[in-house]
């Protein structure tokens, strides 16, 4: 349709996954049952549901919504017919939402009773429930992007910061917050990620002290030496091996600009990255 400019316009429509933002539908009694990959939200447009989640179990009827942390088992009834939405909070967007200047921040270092955080209910405001609507209008009119859910996703987060009190959403995140870390995968699966000690630190939910701290006990390595030396060593794969191009390569990496990066191959590979991209016969854009 003439009036669907945008989709055919967007880099990112065709982009690998799914929507952060999904909607379900459950008849009567149906159960969803499964091991959460990503911290997720789940609101109740419509029905009643029973959930369960570890030790805590719950009744949560329509206008609520409530959180499933990343790596938990849990299962969903449905009392009666059903509708969900749910947002998925990808590890990455926690991470740099949990840092300094993240919306996150100032919730995750506030000190919560932990008997107080089982798993419990959230009334949805109206302004939570109108981008809903607008996300569930979108989808039912075919119009498929994985970018535009990740921008409603961020939006989804500045409401609840607005409107809903900071301890209230402590609470509600102290799962996400608070899960078993395993050190070793995050360091080492997330090196083409995350490019700071303090996105490190948010990912293992310690403070940038501890963290350095056990990484140094851990790896004998000053972090972010290593952070650095890993970084040139994922730009150089992705220029060779990889399928990214040099535009994409840029901004992943954040440089700030091509210039810069063009000075930063020179340094560390004594080439320009379109001479290193087409040595394995890619093309530079």
């Amino acid at each position: 349709p003439s009036d669907r400019k945008f989709f055919s316009l967007c880099n990112d429509c065709d982009m690998a996954g799914k929507p952060n933002i999904r909607f379900l539908s459950m008849a009567t009694k149906r159960v969803i049952k499964r091991q959460s990959e990503e911290t997720s939200l789940f609101f109740l447009t419509d029905g009643q549901v029973e959930v369960s989640c570890g030790t805590a179990t719950r009744v949560v009827e329509k206008g609520y919504f409530f959180l499933i942390p990343a790596g938990e088992h849990y299962e969903i009834r449905s009392t009666e017919e059903t509708r969900l939405a749910a947002c998925y909070l990808e590890e990455k967007l926690l991470v740099r939402h949990k840092c300094r200047e993240g919306l996150l921040y100032d919730i995750y270092g506030m000190k919560i009773q932990e008997k107080d955080c089982g798993l419990f209910s959230v009334k949805t405001n109206r302004y939570v429930r109108l981008l809903l609507n607008d996300c569930e209008e979108v989808t039912n009119s075919d119009f498929v992007c994985a970018r535009y859910m990740q921008y409603k996703t961020e939006e989804l987060l500045i409401l609840l910061r607005s409107y809903y009190p900071d301890e209230l959403l402590a609470r509600l995140f102290y799962p996400a917050f608070n899960v078993k870390i395993d050190f070793h995968r995050v360091i080492t699966t997330n090196r083409d990620k995350f490019f700071t000690v303090e996105e490190y630190a948010a990912a293992t939910n310690l403070d940038r002290n501890t963290f350095l701290q056990k990484f140094k006990e851990t790896y004998g390595r000053n972090p972010n030496e290593w952070i650095k030396q890993e970084r040139i060593k994922q730009v150089f794969r992705d220029l060779v091996e990889g399928d990214m191009s040099i535009t994409d390569i840029v901004n992943h990496y954040r440089f700030s600009n091509l210039p810069n990066f063009i000075r930063f191959c020179r340094v560390h590979y004594k080439n320009t990255p379109g001479n290193i991209h087409k040595i394995m016969g890619k093309t530079s854009c």
